[in-house]
């Protein structure tokens, strides 16, 4: 299967992701207040606005060290392969959240990885040693989609907020080993090379994936930016910026007794 047909599933994924973020903003109704009936006939109501909050969100972003940035073979739960990004971007995500709560949202993020760098093995001498040979190098692509739930630490300032969030979600890697022609050479042995007969080795592979934002903070109104630290598919360190629309407020009903 060639790389547009995984790509192709993966946009499905994020689509259907999206869609099911949009579908509480349509089902919302606004639901009348039986409490008021209790009150007297001469007795007054007024609504008294609350904090300004915006329905829409849509964030894009850079972030640094990924969960697959250290990834390699393992035996019996040893690492065997050591990879050295020299890739200065990062990973760059783009998402959108839907606020169904002055202090909870839901939203989905499609993230890209070009990621290249050196490549080597790793030979153990003992459980606390280890030499490592340079082999090659290594050129991998990550795409993923995931779903998203965001918590806001603080409610009173919405243009000040600090929050936290965990997404889960899947993700498509394709990898390109290049191995130096000096070493592929010195590993054949009967005529037979355990690397292959070719300098280049291509890998495919989905995988889930995982993102935890421990704090995050950002600065807006309508436009802003924000900086989150954590661990996943975004990054232990992630920043951008944001913009916000459709405005809503929280009102709350004030008794005037005559």
């Amino acid at each position: 299967m060639d790389l547009s047909t995984y790509s192709g599933k993966l946009c499905l994924v994020f689509i259907c992701c999206l869609t099911l973020c949009w579908l509480p903003s349509f089902a919302q109704k606004q639901v009348p207040d039986s409490s008021f009936s209790s009150y007297a006939a001469s007795d007054s109501i007024e609504s008294v606005p609350q904090q300004i909050y915006y329905r829409h969100e849509i964030r894009l972003s850079r972030g640094k060290t990924t969960t697959d940035d250290s990834k390699g073979n393992k035996t019996r739960g040893v690492p065997t392969q050591s990879y050295h990004s020299l890739n200065p971007f990062g990973v760059i995500s783009a998402t959108y959240a839907l606020s169904l709560s002055p202090g909870l949202s839901v939203g989905c993020t499609a993230s890209f990885k070009d990621d290249f760098g050196k490549f080597s093995f790793l030979r153990w001498s003992n459980s606390k040693n280890f030499t490592e040979i340079p082999v090659g190098r290594y050129k991998r692509r990550v795409f993923t989609a995931a779903t998203e739930i965001t918590v806001n630490y603080t409610r009173r300032d919405n243009r000040n907020i600090l929050y936290g969030g965990l997404g889960v979600g899947l993700s498509y890697q394709n990898e390109l080993i290049i191995y130096d022609e000096e070493y592929h050479n010195s590993q054949y042995n009967g005529g037979n090379n355990w690397l292959g007969n070719d300098l280049q080795t291509v890998s495919n592979l989905f995988q889930a994936n995982f993102n935890v934002t421990a704090i995050g903070f950002k600065i807006a109104r309508r436009l802003g930016f924000f900086a989150e630290l954590g661990y996943g598919y975004k990054g232990m360190l992630n920043f951008g910026v944001l913009m916000r629309f459709q405005e809503f407020s929280i009102t709350k009903a004030k008794t005037i007794h005559s």
